[in-house]
């Protein structure tokens, strides 16, 4: 009897490794490798966006990007990413009041960061918290409010806290790297 046990107990304890160890596969229904085609379509049939297409940057990373990401309640800028023609990235951008509660949300999704620190309660500190192996990043930055920028004050402690919330595949920068390095292998031949 208790060989049967063993058994069915490293089965499970496999079972559960694997599946607590699974990086996010996308956001909502948006998953990665789609294609730019379908995901037009699939914002388009769920009135997600008014998506628009920036072009293929020099690097080969084309974007899609929206002023009305629908995210929170909210119209925010949000953006979708993709190198050779397979999603691989998405990023929304958040405001600082929501930067507490979204941490707090991953705590208890993901458990402790991948990367990065938490900031201490009603600090936020500038710099990349990483979750689930760093595939959910919460990039925190002090920016320029509009009409900071249009007075010219450059001050740092006018700045707000923003942050990008950026879902993305754990592919991603090893394709990006590798695309880096054969654009300039190109130029050194």
């Amino acid at each position: 009897m208790n060989t049967i046990k063993i058994p069915i107990i490293v089965l499970f304890m496999t079972f559960f490794i694997q599946s607590t160890s699974l990086a996010v596969d996308g956001y909502k229904e948006f998953k990665w490798n789609m294609t730019t085609d379908v995901i037009e379509k699939l914002v388009k049939i769920k009135s997600f966006c008014n998506l628009k297409d920036s072009g293929i940057d020099s690097q080969g990373i084309r974007t899609l990007y929206c002023d009305d990401f629908k995210f929170g309640g909210h119209p925010r800028h949000g953006f979708f990413l993709f190198i050779d023609n397979r999603l691989l990235r998405i990023g929304i951008t958040v405001r600082g009041e929501e930067i507490e509660p979204l941490i707090m949300i991953f705590k208890e999704q993901f458990g402790k960061p991948s990367s990065g620190e938490v900031p201490k309660k009603g600090q936020p500190q500038v710099g990349t918290i990483g979750w689930d192996k760093d595939t959910v990043l919460l990039k925190i930055a002090r920016v320029f409010k509009e009409e900071q920028q249009a007075k010219k004050m450059t001050k740092y402690s006018n700045r707000e806290i923003q942050a990008v919330l950026i879902y993305t595949s754990s592919e991603f920068e090893s394709i990006l790297q590798k695309r880096r390095k054969d654009m300039l292998k190109k130029s050194v031949e």
